[in-house]
């Protein structure tokens, strides 16, 4: 699994080789997606859009930045949809 800290919603993500999703690996405390994410959690849209690769993430995120996002997850094998703040990244 690779880990990447995302710059945006804080969050680091690992692609699920069983499943082929992104999977949320950490979550920044403090940071915007701290209490909406958890480790574990697959993420499977964002806004409205099927999200199975980090790429687009990363595009949709960078047209995003500084409004709030709607993201289904799967946490725990129940769908689940979270609201997540936008921000430019420190670094």
């Amino acid at each position: 699994m690779i880990t990447i800290q995302y710059r945006y919603v804080y969050i680091g993500l690992g692609g699920d080789q069983h499943t082929g999703m992104l999977v949320v690996d950490s979550v920044l405390p403090g940071g915007p997606a701290d209490g909406a994410l958890q480790p574990g959690d697959v993420l499977v849209r964002l806004s409205g859009r099927i999200t199975t690769s980090f790429l687009p993430l990363e595009a949709a995120l960078d047209d995003s930045v500084g409004t709030t996002v709607g993201l289904d997850i799967e946490r725990a094998g129940a769908p689940l949809t979270v609201q997540v703040a936008v921000q430019v990244g420190l670094g």
